[in-house]
Parts: C-alpha cells; sequence; structure tokens
C-alpha cells in the first residue's frame, strides 16, 4: 500500500510538473507571438521610409531593403528637406523639396538599388526617401500556411491579424465573410494560394487587398512570413519577415491539424487540376515587363526540375536565369541552382520576342529525402540591364 501511495503521489507531481511547465511556457509564448505580430502588422501595413545613401542621373542607392519588405518595383519618392518647422520651440518637421521619384530595381539585405523615373534635380546622400504605394483600406486575412495544412498556431496567427490590421486602421473581413463566400465558391483556404482564385475572392469580398503567407520550420525557430498583395495588380505591395523561438507550445500547437472543412481538395503535393494539363500554372508572376509561370516541378532522387514559361510583355529584350537562383524546401534546408535553361539554350542570355512565350527550366540537386514540397523557389532573372526577383511559394514536388 505505501509503494502504491507512493506511485500515486509521484504521478500526481509528474502531471503538476507538466501542467506548470506548459502554463509556464504558454505564458511566455504568447507576448512573443504578440509581439512579432505586431511588428508584421506593422512593417505590412506602413510605407517604409529611409535615407539616399547615394545618388547619380540614372541610379539611387537607399538605406532599405528585404529586411524592411522591400520589393523590386516598389517606388519611392526622393525629398531633400530645408528649414525646419516648429511649434513653439517643438520641430515637428522639414520644409521640403521633391527631387525624384525612383523604382526599385534589386533589393538586398539593408539596401536597394533604384533606377530613376522623374527627377527636377540629382537624388544625393542626406535627401529622404518616402515610399509611394496603393492605399488599401478594406483587407482580406487568409490563413497561412505550414506544410501546405493548417494547425492551431496558422489558425490563432490569422485571428490575431484580423486585430492587428484593424487597430492600424485598416477595415478588415470578418472571417465568417470569409469562409462563407470560399464555400460558395467550393475552395478551401488552401484555394487562396493560387492568385486567380484570390484575386477572384477578393472582388466578390469588395476587398482591396489580401492578406497571404506561409509558416517555416527552422528547427529552433519558425519563420513566418507574410506579403500584402493588391487585388486588382495581383503584385505584391508590401511584405514581411519575423522569426518566433520554437518554445514547446509552439510545437505543441504545430502538431495539432485543424481541417479545411470549408471544402474537401485533393493534397497539393498531387495537384491533378493543375498539372495534368499543359495548359495551367502553379502560380504565375509579372515583373519587369516579363511574365514567369511555374508549370510544375519534378522530382527524381535527389534531384528537383522545374518547368517554366516565359513571355515578355513589352519590347524584345535579353533575359537570362542568374546563378543566384536558389531553393528552401519544408525541413529548412537551402539549395543553389544547379542548372537553368532558357529555350534549350542552357544559361546562355536570350532576347525574347514582345508576347511569344518561350519554355525554361531550372534544376536544384541534392534535394532531402524527407523534403515533400518547396516553401520558396526565389528566382533572380536578368532582363536586360536590370535583374528581377521573382517568388515561388509552397510548390509541390511531383513524381516523375
Amino acid at each position: 500500500m505505501e509503494k502504491t501511495g507512493y506511485s500515486l503521489k509521484r504521478i500526481k507531481g509528474v502531471f503538476l510538473f507538466v501542467l506548470l511547465f506548459f502554463t509556464t511556457a504558454s505564458a511566455l509564448a504568447a507576448p512573443d507571438l504578440n509581439k512579432q505580430i505586431d511588428i508584421l502588422a506593422k512593417k505590412l501595413a506602413s510605407a517604409a521610409q529611409g535615407d539616399v545613401l547615394k545618388g547619380t542621373e540614372t541610379q539611387v542607392y537607399i538605406s532599405l531593403g528585404q529586411r524592411q519588405g522591400i520589393l523590386p518595383g516598389n517606388k519611392f519618392e526622393i525629398v531633400r528637406q530645408g528649414e525646419p518647422l516648429k511649434v513653439g520651440d517643438e520641430i515637428i518637421g522639414y520644409e521640403e523639396t521633391r527631387v525624384a521619384e525612383v523604382e526599385v530595381a534589386r533589393a538586398r539585405d539593408k539596401i536597394s538599388i533604384c533606377k530613376v523615373l522623374t527627377k527636377s534635380d540629382v537624388p544625393k546622400a542626406g535627401d529622404k526617401a518616402y515610399q509611394l504605394r496603393k492605399k488599401i483600406n478594406t483587407l482580406v486575412v487568409g490563413q497561412f500556411s505550414y506544410n501546405q495544412g493548417f494547425n492551431r498556431l496558422t489558425k490563432s496567427l490569422q485571428e490575431k491579424l484580423v486585430t492587428a490590421m484593424a487597430n492600424r486602421g485598416m477595415q478588415v473581413v470578418e472571417r465568417d465573410q470569409l469562409e462563407r463566400v470560399l464555400k460558395e465558391q467550393k475552395l478551401g483556404y488552401s484555394g487562396l494560394v493560387n492568385m486567380n482564385s484570390a484575386k477572384k475572392i477578393g472582388e466578390l469580398l469588395g476587398a482591396e487587398g489580401m492578406l497571404l503567407g506561409t509558416i517555416s520550420d527552422m528547427g529552433n525557430a519558425i519563420t513566418i512570413n507574410a506579403r500584402m498583395v493588391d487585388i486588382g495588380s495581383g503584385k505584391a505591395v508590401s511584405a514581411s519577415e519575423v522569426e518566433l523561438p520554437k518554445t514547446p507550445l509552439i510545437a505543441q500547437l504545430l502538431e495539432i491539424p485543424v481541417e479545411d472543412k470549408l471544402f474537401t481538395v485533393q493534397p497539393s503535393n498531387s495537384q491533378p487540376n493543375l498539372t495534368k494539363k499543359n495548359n495551367k500554372s502553379l502560380q504565375s508572376i509579372e515583373g519587369g515587363g516579363i511574365s514567369v509561370s511555374l508549370k510544375k516541378c519534378l522530382r527524381s532522387g535527389t534531384n528537383v526540375k522545374c518547368k517554366l514559361m516565359i513571355k515578355n510583355n513589352e519590347n524584345d529584350n535579353r533575359v537570362s536565369i542568374s546563378n543566384y537562383s536558389r531553393l528552401f524546401d519544408d525541413v529548412g534546408n537551402a539549395y543553389k541552382i544547379k542548372n537553368a535553361d532558357i529555350a534549350n539554350r542552357g544559361w546562355r542570355n536570350l532576347v525574347l520576342v514582345k508576347d511569344v512565350p518561350v519554355k525554361a527550366s531550372v534544376t536544384f540537386t541534392k534535394i532531402n529525402t524527407d523534403a515533400k514540397y518547396a516553401t520558396l523557389i526565389e528566382l533572380f532573372i536578368r532582363i536586360g540591364n536590370g535583374r528581377q526577383n521573382f517568388q515561388f511559394r509552397d510548390v509541390p514536388f511531383t513524381r516523375k
């Protein structure tokens, strides 16, 4: 009897310890998650401001980059500050003279290289750069995906982002309204990955923008990657990424699946409606005057070959795929591009004729055998004298 009593006490003690552990983890994780979501919302909702580091007649370097969510194609107004403006003894601003309007050609980690669109003077170090972007008043917040599925954390993240964006003055479509329209259109949240479907849903809800993203497991941390998309153009107007420690509670929430019950969608690693018909694309992105459509990514052993279609939408221009292109898999690995091909010409430049699509492909090797899809395929494509970044997310690997 004494042994039994001792065992019961020990079990009770272990239970209380586990309960206390997870309660403490929850208390610690919630502030971290709320803080990072607040940072995410601030970056997505606010127009960026920075400084000019260097300027010439045709090019301007500004102190904003990928860390601030800057994307190729973003535009900035360059102004030169003058005398301070005061209320009493307090400086509340400065006189401003508009110097130029520029567009981001290449976004690095902490800086961006911009081309000058118009100017009244040559931008110089010390001038201010203010982002010009479409104001999005009505927003739809989708549920972020994790390993192409949804769980308690993705659902919680959606709810918290709805509140965070509303607190920043945006009119956010209620989740029940979004789910009603998704059900009417026979789509689940996974259907929003396709930009054509996302655009249709946004238009039916009267929204100007849509917030989409993914959660990636990096081992000891998770990365939340978000982008705000203009429904009209289908282009991202802002992007942001935050990292969160993978506490026991976070890990537990990631393991509790939430079924996408709105409509039964076939697992995206098969994608029958997207890969069996050659005229369909998994994703299509425009930028720098060209369109890049990702058809499918075929896996053979440890190699993954992604097939593309590239079309020039403007004047004839020389195009090539850069060896800076890379792939991130769903188990946290990154891979450099091994081979690239445009119209059977390999790495060589090719002059694309306007409105004539050509086949292309990129190959990555030594892919982890446990990887089932790419969380991100980032293609850097040289177009004339510039370079454009194309990002495809949550791309399934199809077996040959």
